[in-house]
């Protein structure tokens, strides 16, 4: 047995690891144990799973493809071929797209739809590339973007839209400063 790669599950749960003798040992974390070993392509190196748990993706340096395990039935739903010396696997966080690099040389990196499981892109990855990850930028700050409000008028209603960019939708507020007028309730509609 010789371990290579190593991934965990979203929810920690599992655990897969390729061996350079053309398997995945999947391993149950409550217990420690190996629960399957699902074959794959020939000397898998790199895995990565989906952000919603249900794919895995094994590269095959030898055969330059990428295994692709259904979680549910633990079995390689398909093969993609992606290059020559497939070695390393990020999926982005949203889960739509798979980076493989290849490790030939002047190296590339295979860019997967995961919906069609079809390499939509080869990109120029340097020389011999081994390692690949997905940075996502963090989310902008919320920023109010309306600079004034109109003056109310006592025992009238008050309805006044506010301009937002960045943040998280949906928007929610609160009263941090101050008080509203005596009988007021402040309500958002974002």
């Amino acid at each position: 047995s010789n371990p290579y790669g190593v991934a965990v599950s979203p929810d920690g749960s599992t655990v897969y690891v390729t061996d350079i003798s053309d398997t995945v040992s999947v391993i149950d974390t409550a217990t420690n144990t190996v629960t399957v070993v699902i074959p794959v392509g020939v000397e898998p190196t790199g895995v990565a799973v989906s952000p919603d748990g249900t794919t895995v993706y094994v590269t095959n340096a030898a055969d330059g493809t990428v295994s692709v395990i259904d979680t549910a039935t633990r079995t390689v739903s398909t093969t993609i071929t992606t290059g020559v010396s497939a070695q390393a696997v990020a999926v982005s966080p949203d889960g739509t797209t798979a980076y493989v690099t290849n490790a030939n040389t002047p190296g590339t990196v295979a860019v997967i739809n995961t919906a069609t499981r079809a390499v939509t892109a080869t990109l120029p990855g340097g020389n011999a590339p081994v390692g690949v990850a997905v940075f996502t930028p963090p989310t902008p700050p919320l920023q109010v973007t309306t600079a004034t409000l109109p003056d109310a008028t006592v025992g009238a209603s008050y309805s006044q839209a506010l301009a937002a960019s960045g943040g998280v939708t949906p928007y929610t507020w609160s009263l941090t400063g101050g008080s509203l007028p005596g009988g007021q309730i402040g309500r958002a509609h974002v």
